[in-house]
C-alpha cells in the first residue's frame, strides 16, 4: 500500500467521521430524544439504571444486547446531561460503528481487488446518504452492518490450511467465529438473522460446507449469551416481537401483495440510488466480471435477502436499506475492478481518478447536504432563542412535546393546544407552536416567526395572549387531606410542601364565594420520590355533591416528570364556577404537593 493510499484511506476515515459526528446534537438542544429513541432505548436504559438491573427492558420486540452496549455511555452522559445526554451519548456510539464500518470495508475489499477498488468502496460507504444520516439517531441497524462486515472478514481468515493441532484448533475457531458475529448481530436486532444467508453463501463460495454445522451452533451460543432476557421472553418480548411482525408484514397477510411489493421497488430503489448514486450501482451490476468470484457470493446473498424481505414489507425506512447499501458498496467495489481490468492496458492513475470522482460525486453531494441541514441552526433553536432574551419568569406553551429552555421559565406541552379553551391559552407568556396549529388558536397574537426559506409555510410561530393574565385566586378558606398540612400546599411558597403518604389520598379546599376556574397548576417539591401520578380532580359549588373536573393536563417542561400520565397543569376544557376543588390519588407511593394554584 503506498503512502498516497494510505493518505486517502485516513481521508477518507476522518471525512466519514465529521460527516457522521457533525450536529448529533442538534435537535436535542432544545428538545428531547425522537419518539423512537425513547421508546426504544433512552427509556429502558435510563430504567436499567434506576432498576440497577441487567434487564434490557426492551421494547418493540428487540433483543437487547444494543442496550447493553449502550448502558454505560448512556448511564454516564444522563449524569451529565439528563435524558438529552443520555441520547447524544447512545448517538455517539452509533457514529463510532458507522465510521467503523468505513476502514472495515476497506479491510475486506483489499485483499481481493486491491487497494483501489477498496478506497473506492470505502468512499462511497463514507458518503452514503443514509450510513450519514442514521448515524444521527439511536438505531442499531448500524451495529447488523458492524457484524456482517466482521462476519465475512472472520470468515475469510479461516482460508489457509494447517496441519499442526495448533493450526487445527485456530481453523476451527475462526470458523465458530463468523457464526458468533451473525449471532450477536441477531442480539442487536433481529433483521440480524439476513446475515445467515450471506454466511452460509460464504462456506459454500468456499467449497467448506461442513463450518456451516458449527457456525450455526456459534450463532445460537452468540444470540444466547448476548440476549438471554430475550430467551426468556421478559419485558413483553413476545408481544413486542409480534406486533413488530404484523406492523411490517401486515400488507402481506392481507393479500395486498402485488401492490406492496410495486410500492416497496420504487422506494428501495430510490433509497439505494440516494444512497450510492446511478454509477456505483451499475458498478455494482459489472461485479458479474469482477475475479475472484469467491468474495461476490456473500454479498450478493446478503443483498438479495435484504431486497427480498424489504419487497414483503409494508413501508421502508432509510435504516432499513442499510445492509443492502453496504453489500452493494461490497459488489461495487469488485465492479470498479473489473471495469478497470477490461482495458488492455489500464487507465493511468490520473484517469482512474477522475473516473472515481464521477461516480462518487453524487453521493458525496446528498451526503454534505445532509451534514450541513444537521450543522445549522434550527427554527426551534431560533424560536427558543427569542424566548430567553425575553424577561423572566416566562410560562410557555407548547404542542412540541417537549422544550428545553433555560432559566426561571416554565414550559407546559399539550399534544393538542386547540382542544384547550382560548381562556387556558390566556394564562401563558408564550405559545410555541407550528403554523398549521397556531392558524387554529383563538385570542393570541404572532409575536415572531421561524421558518426555513424554502418552505415557509413550516414556520414556528411564538404567539402571546391579546389579553393581560388575570390573577391567581387568593388562598383557601379551608384546606384539609387525608394527612395534615394540607394548607401548606397554598401557602404561596415553594419550600413548603404538603406530605401524603403511601396508598389512596385527597386534599380538599374551599372558597367563600364562587369563581370562574380556567386553570389548576400542581407543583411538586425538588427531587425524586414526589410526583403525584394517577391525579383526578373534582370540583363542586354551593355544598353540591363533587363532579369531575374536565380538564387537559399539559405536561410540565421537567423532562424527567414528563413521563408521568398527568401533567402539572390542568386546563379546563367548560367554563365553570366553583367554590371547591378536591384533587385525589388512586393508590400508589408517598406524594407530596409544594403548591396548587387556581385561576
Amino acid at each position: 500500500m503506498s503512502p498516497l493510499q494510505r493518505t486517502l484511506l485516513l481521508a477518507l476515515v476522518l471525512a466519514a467521521a465529521a460527516l457522521r459526528g457533525v450536529g448529533l446534537d442538534q435537535d436535542l438542544r432544545r428538545g428531547a430524544p425522537t419518539p423512537d429513541e425513547w421508546t426504544n432505548f433512552v427509556g429502558p436504559v435510563l430504567r436499567m439504571w434506576e432498576a440497577r438491573s441487567p434487564d434490557p427492558a426492551v421494547n418493540g420486540g428487540y433483543p437487547g444486547l444494543f442496550n447493553w452496549l449502550t448502558f454505560l455511555p448512556m448511564g454516564l452522559g444522563a449524569r451529565l446531561g439528563g435524558e438529552a445526554g443520555a441520547c447524544l451519548a447512545g448517538r455517539v456510539v452509533v457514529a463510532a460503528f458507522s465510521v467503523l464500518n468505513v476502514l472495515l470495508v476497506f479491510l475486506l475489499v483489499r485483499p481481493d481487488f486491491g487497494a483501489g477498488a477498496a478506497l473506492l468502496g470505502t468512499a462511497l460507504l463514507a458518503f452514503s446518504r443514509s450510513e450519514v444520516s442514521e448515524a444521527h439517531f439511536l438505531t442499531p441497524d448500524v451495529l447488523v452492518v458492524t457484524a456482517f462486515l466482521l462476519m465475512l472478514l472472520a470468515a475469510r481468515r479461516g482460508l489457509g490450511r494447517h496441519a499442526d493441532a495448533a493450526g487445527r484448533g485456530r481453523t476451527l475457531a475462526r470458523g465458530l467465529l463468523p457464526g458468533l458475529c451473525a449471532g450477536l448481530a441477531i442480539a442487536v436486532k433481529y433483521s440480524g438473522v439476513l446475515l445467515l444467508p450471506a454466511l452460509a453463501a460464504e462456506y459454500a463460495a468456499q467449497r467448506r460446507l461442513k463450518r456451516l454445522l458449527p457456525a450455526a451452533a456459534a450463532v445460537a451460543a452468540g444470540f444466547a449469551l448476548a440476549a438471554p432476557f430475550a430467551l426468556l421472553w421478559r419485558s413483553g418480548q413476545s408481544r413486542g416481537l409480534a406486533e413488530l411482525l404484523a406492523y411490517y408484514f401486515g400488507p402481506l397477510l392481507s393479500g395486498r401483495l402485488f401492490f406492496t411489493m410495486a410500492r416497496q421497488a420504487r422506494d428501495v430503489w430510490g433509497w439505494m440510488s440516494t444512497n450510492l448514486g446511478g454509477a456505483a450501482l451499475l458498478l455494482a451490476a459489472a461485479s458479474a466480471l469482477a475475479r475472484p468470484r469467491r468474495p461476490l457470493a456473500a454479498p450478493a446473498a446478503a443483498l438479495l435477502a435484504s431486497l427480498a424481505v424489504l419487497a414483503l414489507t409494508g413501508l421502508v425506512y432509510p435504516r432499513h436499506v442499510l445492509l443492502a447499501s453496504t453489500a452493494a458498496t461490497l459488489l461495487a467495489a469488485a465492479g470498479w475492478s473489473a471495469v478497470i481490468g477490461l482495458a488492455r492496458v489500464g487507465p493511468s492513475p490520473a484517469a482512474q481518478a477522475v473516473l472515481a470522482a464521477l461516480v462518487l460525486v453524487v453521493p458525496a453531494g446528498r451526503a454534505l447536504a445532509v451534514a450541513r441541514g444537521y450543522a445549522r441552526e434550527t427554527d426551534l433553536d431560533r424560536a427558543a432563542a427569542f424566548i430567553e432574551g425575553q424577561a423572566e419568569p416566562a410560562r410557555v406553551a407548547t404542542s412540541l412535546g417537549r422544550l428545553r429552555l433555560s432559566g426561571a421559565r416554565e414550559v407546559r406541552a399539550a399534544l393538542s393546544l386547540w382542544d384547550l379553551p382560548p381562556a387556558a391559552l390566556a394564562e401563558f407568556d408564550y405559545i410555541l407552536a407550528p403554523r398549521d396549529v397556531t392558524t387554529r388558536l383563538a385570542g393570541l397574537r404572532v409575536e415572531r416567526s421561524f421558518a426555513p426559506p424554502a418552505d415557509p409555510g413550516a414556520a414556528l410561530d411564538v404567539l402571546r395572549p391579546a389579553a393581560p393574565l388575570p390573577a391567581p385566586w387568593p388562598a383557601p378558606s379551608r384546606a384539609e387531606g387525608n394527612a395534615p398540612g394540607a394548607e401548606q400546599a397554598w401557602d404561596g411558597a415553594a419550600a413548603t410542601a404538603w406530605s401524603a403518604p403511601e396508598g389512596a389520598g385527597w386534599m380538599e379546599a374551599e372558597w367563600p364565594q364562587a369563581r370562574a376556574v380556567r386553570l389548576i397548576e400542581v407543583q411538586v417539591p425538588d427531587g425524586d420520590g414526589a410526583w403525584p401520578q394517577r391525579l383526578a380532580l373534582f370540583a363542586r359549588r354551593a355544598g353540591q355533591p363533587w363532579t369531575p373536573l374536565p380538564v387537559v393536563a399539559l405536561r410540565p417542561g421537567r423532562s424527567r416528570l414528563q413521563q408521568a400520565p398527568h401533567g402539572q397543569v390542568y386546563a379546563v376544557t367548560q367554563p365553570l364556577e366553583i367554590d371547591g376543588l378536591r384533587v385525589e390519588r388512586k393508590p400508589g407511593p408517598p406524594w407530596a404537593l409544594a403548591e396548587v394554584r387556581v385561576r
